[in-house]
């Protein structure tokens, strides 16, 4: 099934690139939003783009730009499908969803996508893989293959691999060392212009500027840590440290697990869920700190979004960090355990003017555009 959602004009058509974006669906995570992003700012009279997906759901449909044309192949994920993107043979699933020729075709993400692109038929074609994500174990890689022979196979059949962070490309190239085409690390694209934009309007909370106010933003999901996150201001609240108040927007599967654990914790009057909101900026202005408490990370959305609205960050040590905070300049990163987690949050809400000193240097610092980050892309879809 296909949307055509617009015409580009033929003065430009003999010149511009056909360039395909394949990936899993729209939903609310951090690529997808990334991925968007990417399609509002490339330059529109240089490529023909077209997005297709394996399911056409998800909140970031709404945002694909009209100069895109977006197809998908099932409307909503039904039981099975991951068998048949697993085991059925990728050449006869890239013939059943890619139906035209393209200069360039990018699987954004992990899994079926990289997959099914990797069997791209046309010689011509260049093929990019796109690695978000931090593997950490053989399995993790290999989940969306028949066997690890077939992923390695699959990687080596692609003319580059970008990733999003530093830690994201060796730690790659730790678990899949067979894999050998160029690689190289491509920051993920923030639209920061429509973030300071949209942190402008009306905020539907009003915080309490007595307390530390928290916040973070992520899909509720066991990955995030937000349980070892409510664990942490539990042994706050028990150990006489109670002026702070958490904010926790987004939503996902471990919700529920998330309030009871809230409930049981007796931390219903510091932690307030906020559910998914379409601007979460806007909460921005009101917070001293963004906290990142996740296992792992590619190369945070969130927490760039954050440093651009001028909050100090607090962060478990991921992928990206480093680079996102410049080595603990504009935030203090932590080793990625629950009980260094809680003597940051300790050191932090104790003493303010740590937060402070942060918001300085955040605002002192060198102001990132989204055209920086957008240059690194189209440098690669140019020169491939």
């Amino acid at each position: 099934m296909s949307t055509d959602i617009s015409s580009i004009s033929s003065h430009y058509v003999c010149d511009m690139k056909n360039i395909l974006f394949f990936h899993f669906d729209l939903q609310g995570g951090g690529a997808e939003k990334v991925l968007v992003n990417l399609l509002n700012n490339l330059d529109a009279n240089k490529y023909r783009i077209t997005l297709q997906t394996i399911f056409g759901t998800g909140p970031n449909i709404k945002d694909i730009p009209h100069n895109v044309r977006f197809e998908y192949l099932f409307k909503k994920i039904f039981r099975g499908s991951s068998r048949i993107m697993k085991f059925a043979p990728p050449w006869l699933l890239h013939r059943l969803i890619v139906r035209d020729n393209y200069d360039i075709e990018v699987a954004f993400i992990e899994s079926s996508p990289t997959r099914i692109t990797s069997a791209c038929p046309n010689k011509k074609t260049k093929k990019i893989a796109w690695v978000h994500t931090t593997y950490t174990k053989d399995h993790s890689i290999i989940k969306s293959y028949r066997n690890r022979n077939e992923a390695v196979k699959a990687y080596n059949k692609f003319d580059h691999i970008a990733f999003v962070s530093e830690d994201t490309l060796k730690a790659f190239q730790a678990m899949m060392p067979e894999v050998t085409v160029p690689m190289s690390v491509v920051h993920n694209v923030i639209d920061l212009d429509q973030t300071r934009q949209l942190a402008q309007e009306p905020c539907p909370i009003v915080c309490d500027k007595s307390l530390v106010n928290l916040y973070s933003v992520g899909r509720l999901t066991k990955v995030k840590g937000f349980d070892r996150l409510l664990n942490c201001l539990s042994k706050l609240v028990a150990g006489g440290i109670s002026n702070f108040h958490l904010y926790l927007l987004g939503q996902g599967e471990e919700h529920d697990n998330l309030i009871a654990l809230t409930e049981s914790l007796g931390l219903n009057d510091y932690v307030s869920f906020l559910g998914y909101d379409t601007n979460p900026y806007r909460y921005a202005k009101q917070m001293d700190l963004f906290v990142c408490s996740s296992y792992i990370e590619g190369y945070s959305t969130a927490v760039t979004e954050a440093i651009t609205l001028g909050v100090p960050v607090l962060t478990t040590k991921c992928s990206g960090m480093n680079e996102i905070l410049q080595e603990g300049k504009y935030g203090m990163i932590v080793p990625n355990d629950e009980a260094s987690l809680l003597e940051g949050l300790k050191e932090l809400i104790v003493d303010t003017n740590k937060i402070d000193e942060y918001r300085q240097r955040i605002a002192a610092g060198e102001k990132m555009t989204t055209q920086t980050f957008v240059a690194k892309y189209e440098e690669l879809f140019d020169t491939i």
